[in-house]
């Protein structure tokens, strides 16, 4: 925590709690490839508790719309029933697409992992006890990031 971002360091990004010991939450930066960026954590006052606390770092290496040469269908959505199902077409580059739903709210509500058969994979996305809102899947296909949209109603 900190009442204040002021470092000697060239700021990228800030994020202050807004009172002692609070957590600060999820802070999203975008950053440029082949850069050394580093972490200022600090304390605003000698009443701040000490303790552990965690980093954690997800690395993007392409994002894209379209998968080169394939497809990406999310179907039927919007979703009324909570049944949707996943099919990526044309995948040459990997044995196993990774794939992660997040609410609208930045939390992820399913990961899953599938093996990609003759450059295709399709499976049911289980949603059924997903709440009504819009989500974001986002899957890993190789070198590829795709990001499709989804509305459960």
């Amino acid at each position: 925590t900190a009442a204040s971002c002021s470092t000697a360091m060239t700021q990228v990004a800030c994020k202050a709690a807004t009172a002692p010991n609070t957590n600060v939450g999820v802070l999203a930066v975008s950053v440029q490839p082949n850069t050394s960026y580093y972490v200022f954590i600090s304390g605003s006052t000698s009443n701040d508790v000490t303790g552990t606390f965690t980093i954690g770092v997800n690395t993007v290496l392409s994002t894209r719309t379209e998968l080169p040469g394939g497809e990406v269908s999310l179907y039927p959505n919007p979703s009324h029933s909570g049944t949707v199902q996943l099919r990526v077409s044309g995948i040459t580059t990997t044995g196993t697409v990774e794939g992660s739903l997040f609410n609208s709210l930045g939390q992820r509500v399913l990961s899953q992992r599938w093996t990609v058969r003759a450059g295709v994979v399709e499976q049911p996305l289980p949603v059924q006890q997903l709440a009504k809102g819009v989500y974001s899947l986002q899957l890993q296909v190789g070198e590829y990031l795709l990001t499709r949209k989804l509305v459960i109603d």
